[in-house]
């Protein structure tokens, strides 16, 4: 924990990326797909209102892309039903 407090806006993103996180391990692909959207979407729009200071949002965005990559080539038409 650091010295300062996390605003409102960077509180709602650390629990994307933990909820993230915690989708991965679990193997639940497909929950972290729709998560990381989600996370994007409001990383977005925090940027675009002035919500969050540039330098965070710089910090957000590389976790965001590790997020990308570390997904990358999953989709959801890719899984296949067991009893097929």
């Amino acid at each position: 924990m650091g010295l300062f407090f996390k605003s409102k806006e960077e509180n709602q993103l650390d629990l994307l990326i933990e909820k993230i996180k915690m989708n991965i391990s679990n193997n639940y692909k497909d929950t972290a797909l729709q998560d990381v959207a989600k996370f994007e979407e409001t990383l977005k729009n925090l940027v675009e209102n002035k919500k969050i200071k540039d330098y965070k949002a710089e910090d957000y965005t590389e976790i965001l892309d590790e997020f990308k990559e570390k997904l990358k080539g999953v989709s959801n038409s890719e899984q296949k039903p067991y009893w097929s």
